[in-house]
């Protein structure tokens, strides 16, 4: 993990302990604090802004943002419901793991040369013992390697950034708004038919890199979203 994103995950565990509930420290104070330069500070600060966690006032300091329901997905990034929702319980089921080789189309969605070795995992994420979410995800493993079902019974992104030293770059999300087939309603203690939201997400690591698709059912009675406005 790069010194910036260990300024970023620090920071953000410093706010969700309340150490910093209102103003951080100066940039000054924070090269001093994380021994770093200037300029990761400012990107560090940079990152959190895009996020929605900082905002700065000119002359003021940069201070932190009070508009998010612990309960809420952040759909701006990639996080991951585990760092979205971290007041809550969060466990996974998973429900199949398999690795397969990428043929034409899915090669087309994963952006990689035909017989990628791929991995298919399909769960079911639930917060406080009830369903809020069905994954069906596709991870590049030549760029994730070592993925099994221990490692997918927690947190992928976690595993990726803590144990490979990998940075989450960027994602793109597209939104479809469906009815529940029988087997997912089954799943998500619904009915058949019964609304939810679809979310395809592609995401990328730093160096651009496309490592995982996913597509993702949500349970619409609960589960809540947010985003980020930022200028």
């Amino acid at each position: 993990m790069s010194k910036y994103q260990d300024v970023v995950e620090d920071i953000i565990h410093k706010i969700e302990t309340n150490e910093y509930t209102e103003k951080l420290p100066t940039e000054d104070q924070l090269i001093e604090q994380y021994q770093v330069s200037r300029n990761t500070v400012r990107n560090a600060i940079r990152t959190l802004k895009k996020q929605g966690i900082l905002f700065s006032i000119q002359g003021s300091g940069v201070f932190v943002r009070h508009t998010k329901d612990d309960d809420s997905i952040w759909l701006n990034g990639s996080r991951g419901i585990t760092e979205d929702c971290p007041h809550h319980h969060i466990e996974t089921d998973v429900k199949g793991f398999h690795i397969m080789m990428a043929g034409e189309e899915l090669s087309k969605r994963m952006q990689c040369e035909l017989t990628t070795p791929i991995y298919y995992i399909e769960r079911v994420r639930k917060m406080d013992g009830v369903p809020m979410a069905i994954e069906y995800t596709y991870y590049n493993k030549d760029l994730i390697p070592s993925l099994d079902r221990r490692i997918a019974s927690g947190s992928i992104y976690q595993y990726i950034k803590e144990d490979l030293k990998l940075n989450i770059g960027f994602s793109d999300k597209y939104f479809h708004v469906k009815t529940l087939s029988a087997q997912e309603a089954e799943v998500l203690g619904l009915e058949e038919g019964n609304p939810a939201l679809e979310v395809e997400d592609r995401v990328h690591l730093s160096n651009g890199q496309l490592f995982n698709v996913s597509r993702i059912v949500y349970n619409y009675t609960n589960t809540h979203f947010y985003v980020s406005n930022i200028e």
